[in-house]
């Protein structure tokens, strides 16, 4: 079977070619060029782009690969979270702390087993190994917790009421 040889651009007309080209240099997506040759009427798949890029290095240059941003509040930026809270001013580590273990000391501390299934199941002693720990016990608000152990579980507990 020599000299049949083919190749992805066999299959491509070169308005498409151009068009995804086109876009390419301009920074968009595979998606996006997939989506605007289908919007030229063009069915192409995604893996069927990709195979065409890579038959033609010289028309899709390789991309700087995309630097990772810092700085953003989210959930797993811990740093970030620290300096916003730092700028808040109702924030007081000190005073937090203090309240949390004013609202443990007051809560039922029932041991685990005499805990109800819809009781706060947030530990409120640090009981060594060995001894018996202790449960909140009051009626749960969110998951297992309740209203005070859910803010503090999940986030919100540092934030400043409103004045």
């Amino acid at each position: 079977m020599g000299g049949l040889a083919w190749s992805a651009t066999d299959l491509w007309s070169e308005a498409e070619i151009s068009l995804a080209e086109r876009h390419w240099r301009e920074g968009a997506s595979v998606i996006d060029m997939v989506r605007a040759l289908h919007g030229m009427g063009a069915q192409r798949t995604e893996g069927a782009l990709r195979a065409l890029m890579m038959r033609n290095p010289q028309r899709f240059p390789r991309r700087a690969p995309l630097k990772k941003t810092t700085g953003h509040l989210h959930a797993g930026n811990l740093r970030g979270k620290r300096a916003a809270r730092e700028l808040d001013p109702g924030y007081s580590p000190a005073v937090r702390l203090a309240e949390a273990r004013a609202f443990d000391a007051a809560s039922k501390r029932l041991p685990l087993a005499e805990l109800a299934a819809t009781q706060c199941r947030f530990p409120v002693n640090e009981a060594e190994p060995g001894d018996a720990h202790l449960f909140c016990g009051l009626p749960q608000a969110r998951g297992c917790y309740c209203a005070h152990h859910a803010g503090r579980a999940f986030g919100g507990f540092f934030r400043a009421e409103a004045a």
